[in-house]
């Protein structure tokens, strides 16, 4: 993967609770000129695909997600895996293979109607089953702008490239203005609990644990294989480099960011899980070694 220091975001809606509502794209009528080869799709969903779950945006954009299963067990209904390497090393730059658990207040049925009927034929599950949304791509400068950009929606051939090179605050920011939009103009598109008309869904970063869960396949992949594969299988006759960008020799190698959704998906159909830009998470950086979590203050993660 590459080594440069751009950072970009992933928003992942941990949700609270059902609305009535459903909203389609439509690039036609979307408020914003694109300069060069550069479609509007491409900047928010170049590969449309079954279980896309679009949010409206400013600028008529869209961000979409994708509903990943939580297969929870036992009395706490939280599922259990590990991460990390398999090494005793002492190198303190790596982690340490270490147990984990997710898990989420959000089902299917706390989906708005025509959020729920997709999210249900994509996961072919219980409406009970445990959920979380990620998003499908990177976030890109086109959707940067238009949340951070106070109302102007002039968007250039670079707006389809994941947005880089920010601060972990400024990608907390993001979040909370997107979720302040989506609260004053549609929040009819947020799940709730009901009868808890208070209760909406939440604009954040992901956990790494909700990020590693979900960019190493989620619930299309085994159990076994999530807690020992941090690469997901591919076909036989499919090459890893159509899969993202990667440092070593001979392969995709890019001295720039180049736009969402250019390789194969992983099984979740999550793009860019394997290169572009570094990816920014919720959770502080910690060491573990030998099972020993060690924090450093003020530091964060990025995968």
């Amino acid at each position: 993967m590459p080594k440069n220091n751009a950072l970009t975001i992933l928003v992942t809606f941990i949700l609270l609770a059902s609305v009535a509502a459903w909203i389609r794209p439509d690039p036609a009528g979307a408020a914003i000129a694109l300069k060069g080869e550069v479609k509007v799709e491409d900047v928010y969903n170049p590969n449309p695909a079954e279980g896309d779950l679009p949010l409206p945006m400013p600028c008529d954009l869209f961000m979409v997600f994708k509903a990943v299963s939580l297969p929870v067990t036992g009395s706490v209904r939280d599922y259990e895996s590990f991460f990390g390497l398999d090494t005793q090393t002492e190198n303190a730059f790596l982690e340490n293979r270490h147990q984990v658990h997710l898990g989420s207040d959000l089902s299917v049925a706390n989906l708005p109607q025509g959020l729920a009927e997709i999210a249900s034929r994509a996961l072919s599950q219980a409406s009970t089953d445990q959920i979380y949304l990620i998003g499908k791509y990177e976030v890109t400068k086109g959707q940067w702008d238009a949340v951070m950009g106070d109302g102007k929606c002039a968007m250039d051939s670079k707006s389809a490239r994941p947005i880089a090179e920010i601060s972990y605050f400024q990608a907390e920011s993001f979040a909370e203005r997107y979720m302040a939009w989506l609260i004053a103009n549609r929040p009819e598109v947020l799940p709730r609990y009901q009868g808890r008309g208070d209760s909406v869904g939440l604009v954040r970063l992901p956990t790494e644990e909700e990020w590693e869960y979900a960019a190493r396949g989620g619930h299309e992949v085994s159990t076994d294989k999530i807690a020992t594969q941090d690469f997901f299988d591919v076909p036989r006759d499919v090459d890893h480099r159509q899969y993202g960008l990667f440092s070593a020799a001979g392969y995709n190698n890019e001295t720039e960011p180049g736009n969402i959704g250019r390789w194969k998906p992983n099984p979740l159909g999550l793009y860019d899980t394997a290169g572009n830009v570094s990816e920014m998470i919720a959770s502080p950086f910690k060491m573990i070694k030998h099972k020993r979590v060690h924090g450093s203050a003020g530091g964060f993660v990025s995968k």
